[in-house]
């Protein structure tokens, strides 16, 4: 596993003058940019991060339709009659959906705060670091060139790439 220092930065132009100015530091087999998506975007297992909640909360809402306008259809027959029991059954019907949604969205408050702490999306600029003597210069360039979220990782490098890049892994951030 390489060392690898690697920061964010607004535009690719701003991540190659960073680049540029590491040419003393690294190799250029050892600089790699690229973009990384926005959070929910990163296609891990071929859907959308966030389309396993908008089915939950989907499915939910159907689930709590039909017991809602069945519980309140029978509850306002038996007590009112049978209009009485036709206005419950849409009430409790879109009271339940409510409910049901609410019930099935209850992980994205959780994915949401895996989110703020997963990487934010831009340009990335990773380097590798051949030269132990040369981390702390590299992660004061990239400062320099007012990166963002500058953070450290051991990962997988060859031909000019970081390969096992994960962008769902949260960052270590540089102190």
């Amino acid at each position: 596993m390489e060392n690898i220092i690697a920061g964010r930065f607004e535009t690719e132009d701003e991540a190659k003058s960073a680049a540029a100015s590491l040419a003393p530091l690294a190799n250029k087999n050892d600089i790699f940019i690229f973009f990384n998506n926005q959070p929910g975007a990163h296609d891990a297992d071929g859907r959308p991060a966030d389309q396993d909640a908008a089915e939950s909360a989907a499915k939910g809402g159907a689930a709590g339709a039909a017991a809602g306008s069945a519980a309140a259809g029978i509850v306002g027959t038996v007590v009112g009659g049978p209009a009485i029991g036709a206005v419950a059954t849409a009430v409790g019907g879109y009271t339940g959906s409510l409910m049901g949604t609410a019930r099935g969205l209850s992980g994205v408050n959780e994915h949401a705060s895996n989110a703020s702490h997963s990487r934010s999306a831009g340009m990335m600029l990773a380097v590798r670091v051949a030269d132990a003597k040369n981390r702390q210069r590299i992660i004061d360039r990239l400062r320099q060139h007012d990166a963002a979220d500058i953070e450290t990782a051991k990962g997988e490098w060859r031909n000019g790439e970081w390969l096992d890049f994960d962008p769902m892994s949260s960052p270590q951030l540089a102190g």
